[in-house]
């Protein structure tokens, strides 16, 4: 029997492998015995940075023959986005920032992580490298959109435009952090463990 993928889940501004979400799902693929390995980086918040920490940790297990999917949510789901287009892997996206140079626009200067407490700083820098990561992407039916009309944070309309030809799971209501997350898990693993893509 084949190693099932390790999962990669990508948090969030502001916010860390300890939310709600990531815990939600960490507690599921455990009840659910699953196999393979869960990953969730705590990202750094300079985009060049977290392009190369991810490389660097999905490179690294592909060399060990390991199969890599990933989830993201909000801006995890952009980073996830880059990262599958770039390197052919398969993604969940969660309410995700398409345009994420364009939302944080508004919040360049400090902020305050809502898990580790930690202080850091969003800059002009920060954002043209978000700007820059922007590409087409070359496989948008290798990822599942999780999208919820109500999300008071960003316009799921950029998502749908952004994504084009991904599968897309639309709901009304809900919000940013994406009610009813427990209930999607079932068929976010069966998206991420196809192999007919």
């Amino acid at each position: 029997m084949t190693r099932p993928p390790d999962i990669i889940y990508l948090h969030g501004f502001r916010s860390s492998p300890d939310s709600e979400k990531a815990s939600t799902l960490s507690d599921w693929l455990a009840q659910q015995g699953y196999q393979g390995t869960l990953h969730m980086p705590m990202l750094a918040t300079d985009p060049l940075a977290v392009e190369q920490q991810l490389v660097s940790l999905i490179t690294g297990l592909l060399e060990q023959g390991r199969q890599v999917v990933l989830i993201g949510s909000s801006l995890g789901g952009f980073f996830a986005a880059l990262v599958a287009g770039r390197l052919g892997l398969r993604g969940v996206l969660i309410n995700p920032a398409a345009y994420p140079y364009e939302l944080l626009e508004d919040y360049t200067g400090e902020h305050e992580n809502l898990y580790t407490g930690e202080r850091f700083t969003v800059t002009e820098a920060h954002l043209q490298a978000l700007r820059q990561m922007d590409q087409p992407m070359p496989h948008p039916e290798s990822l599942l959109l999780l999208l919820q009309t109500g999300d008071e944070v960003l316009d799921y309309r950029q998502a749908l435009e952004r994504f084009k030809g991904a599968t897309v799971d639309l709901e009304q209501g809900g919000e940013h952090s994406f009610t009813g997350f427990a209930q999607k898990l079932p068929a976010i693993l069966d998206f991420l463990t196809q192999s007919d893509r």
